[in-house]
């Protein structure tokens, strides 16, 4: 009976990490967040002439970099609850994992916006290669 246990445990661990990576793999193969109406981001950056432009660019990389710093928050907030259940280890190495990402793409998004936000207060677009 004993042995029974187990291997269901085992099967309901395998099942949840499954489930978990699968779930991660969904979320990180979408983007954090849609540019603004009608136009994609790349086509924002492409068209870009006026500083209204480049801070309106840079407004969206600041939602997603917001975007990301909740996405780590929520990953650390699971790695508490992965961490209070037993057999659980590989959940928590990947909340862990997943938080240093969210944080590391909050950061680059934070100094693109940055950079947007630069370019308007210079002109525009052309403003940082002269």
């Amino acid at each position: 009976m004993n042995e029974r246990l187990k291997g269901t445990r085992g099967l309901s661990l395998t099942i949840i990490v499954a489930v978990a990576v699968l779930s991660i793999v969904a979320f990180v193969s979408l983007p954090l967040a849609t540019a603004a109406q009608g136009k994609s981001l790349v086509q924002r950056v492409r068209t870009a002439k006026t500083p209204a432009d480049q801070r309106a660019i840079a407004a969206v990389f600041e939602k997603e970099a917001q975007a990301a710093q909740q996405k780590a928050k929520e990953h650390s907030q699971l790695k508490d609850v992965y961490a209070a259940q037993p057999d659980m280890q590989p959940m928590v190495s990947h909340c862990d994992m997943l938080v240093k990402h969210y944080q590391e793409i909050a950061t680059e998004l934070t100094a693109m916006a940055e950079m947007h936000k630069k370019m308007a207060g210079m002109g525009g677009m052309g403003a940082m290669t002269r």
